[in-house]
């Protein structure tokens, strides 16, 4: 891959992913300046060993934080002296939760990616209804369309994701 494509594919995965990477260190370290450094770091990883990723073994998403969760181990161990070990306990997930994390990120992506396949005031109505929870009432007043017309695009939106969502079973 010539180096600007690899540049550029790699800016879009990082910024696709960037948000969750950061949040999930943040959580598991409680600090911002060291969330924003384990984040740099695993993603400076697989940045610098970006010709060893390899889509069809796992998703993007699932190699950054397989890389993260590995610096975060790295962190509470160069910390040891410092940190009580039930902390660390409490703070890192056993393997069946990160396993967990992996299918729910996965799942994500599916339904970021069936989202796209709806028109602009359908998505925006689909994230304002599940993400940011508004009724359909305020739905109304934030998009100036109609309640009718919210509930109408809804339904349609939730169709398409509907036949997206079973598409991509049906393809594995």
């Amino acid at each position: 891959m010539e180096f600007v494509e690899r540049d550029v594919a790699f800016e879009k995965l990082y910024n696709e992913n960037y948000l969750r990477v950061f949040r999930y260190a943040w959580k598991k370290v409680r600090n911002n300046d060291d969330a924003e450094d384990l984040t740099q770091n695993a993603f400076l990883y697989c940045y610098q060993h970006y010709e060893e990723y390899d889509e069809r073994r796992a998703s993007f998403s699932t190699w950054i934080f397989l890389v993260l969760n590995s610096r975060i181990k790295n962190y509470y161990r160069d910390r040891k002296s410092n940190v009580h070990i039930d902390e660390i306990i409490d703070i890192l997930p056993d393997e069946t939760d990160f396993d967990h994390a992996i299918e729910l990120e996965e799942m994500r992506n599916r339904l970021f990616s069936a989202l796209e396949t709806c028109t602009p005031v359908q998505a925006k109505i689909v994230q304002l209804r599940y993400f940011r929870k508004l009724s359909t009432r305020e739905i109304s007043i934030h998009t100036g369309l109609s309640e009718a017309n919210v509930r109408t695009q809804m339904s349609r939106a939730l169709k398409k994701i509907r036949e997206y969502l079973e598409k991509q079973e049906g393809d594995r």
